[in-house]
């Protein structure tokens, strides 16, 4: 699970930072290397984004699913990976975008996310890839809190023993390899958009924005009328009658005082 920034996961054999990426830092906020590993089918790699989110976000495999989600304009949108949570009040979609590419990730991809997030009226959007981002990239997911993610292989992990089949089939197969492995993966988390709270079923907080989290329970200001320990003082209640003033006596006109 992404937990507060003074705290990591324990993952002894994950690569991973407590800081977010520095404009200085870009393209490459934590001087990694080109990924020079194994290739990865598309159906793969998501299953190891699949993993990932997981571990990470203690989300139960059962439910990250791939597919279709249509907007309120019936408008039909392929998702990679897509999650709901929940606060126990209110539900959250959250989505991710998964890419494993030859180059950086640059402004359109964070653009084309953005406007799915819109379409389907998603909470929260990730973008992974194996390479990283350019800064344009960066500074557009910092100001609309897009979720930045570096995921690959970890360099003892042989892919080779995955299968070159549908993402369930390798899925399935990447749950029992990870099964009798300390970690299969390593992450880098170029920009924290959001994180969940420990344990499953909760939805993220706050500890990575210095903004307030939609997924965050408001705080409902204690009313002095509704709080009887108020210290805002009170009229306490009385039984008296409180007297009529008296009508002043009406003045005399050009034929006298009116009688009724």
């Amino acid at each position: 699970m992404l937990t507060p920034m003074d705290q990591e996961p324990p993952f002894s054999n994950r690569t991973s930072t407590s800081s977010v990426a520095s404009h200085s830092a870009i393209p490459n906020p934590f001087n990694l290397p080109p990924y020079t590993g194994p290739a990865l089918t598309p159906w793969q790699y998501e299953a190891f984004c699949r993993h990932v989110l997981s571990r990470e976000y203690r989300v139960p495999l059962r439910d990250i699913k791939t597919g279709y989600l249509e907007s309120p304009s019936k408008t039909r949108h392929q998702i990679d990976l897509y999650w709901t949570r929940h606060d126990g009040v209110c539900n959250f979609l959250c989505f991710a975008n998964a890419k494993f590419l030859k180059d950086n990730i640059h402004l359109t991809e964070v653009v084309t996310l953005l406007g799915v997030q819109r379409d389907i009226r998603a909470h929260k959007a990730m973008l992974i890839t194996n390479t990283g981002y350019s800064q344009n990239a960066v500074c557009l997911a910092q100001e609309n809190g897009i979720a930045l993610l570096i995921v690959r292989p970890a360099l003892d992990f042989d892919v080779t023993l995955l299968p070159k089949s549908a993402a369930p089939v390798v899925a399935q197969a990447l749950e029992k390899i990870a099964a009798g492995l300390p970690c299969v993966y390593h992450l880098n988390i170029v920009h924290r958009g959001f994180a969940l709270r420990p344990g499953s079923g909760q939805a993220p907080d706050s500890a990575f924005s210095a903004q307030p989290s939609a997924f965050s329970r408001p705080t409902v200001p204690q009313s002095a009328f509704s709080n009887q320990h108020s210290a805002i003082p009170t009229r306490p209640p009385s039984n008296k009658m409180i007297p009529t003033p008296a009508r002043p006596p009406r003045a005399p006109g050009p034929f006298g005082v009116r009688r009724k």
